[in-house]
C-alpha cells in the first residue's frame, strides 16, 4: 500500500492525471472496509490539497469503466 501511495503522489507531482487516477483507484480497490477506504481517500485529499485532487476525482468519474477494467 505504501508503494502505491508513493507512486500516486509521484504521478501527481509530474502532472500525470491518468496515472495518478489509476494509482488512486488501485489503492481504493484494496480489500478494506468502507470506513478505512473513506479515511484513505480523505488522507490523500488532505495531503495533496483539494485543488490538486479535483482533476483526479473528475478524471475518475469520467473514466470509471476504463479504470475499473485496469484494476
Amino acid at each position: 500500500m505504501e508503494r502505491d501511495f508513493d507512486a500516486a503522489l509521484d504521478a501527481l507531482r509530474q502532472g500525470d492525471v491518468p496515472a495518478t487516477a489509476s494509482h488512486v483507484c488501485a489503492l481504493l480497490s484494496l480489500e478494506m472496509d468502507d470506513l478505512r477506504r473513506a479515511a484513505l481517500l480523505s488522507l490523500m485529499v488532505r495531503l495533496v490539497g483539494k485543488r490538486k485532487f479535483d482533476p483526479i476525482a473528475s478524471y475518475i468519474l469520467q473514466n470509471q469503466q476504463v479504470l475499473a477494467n485496469r484494476s
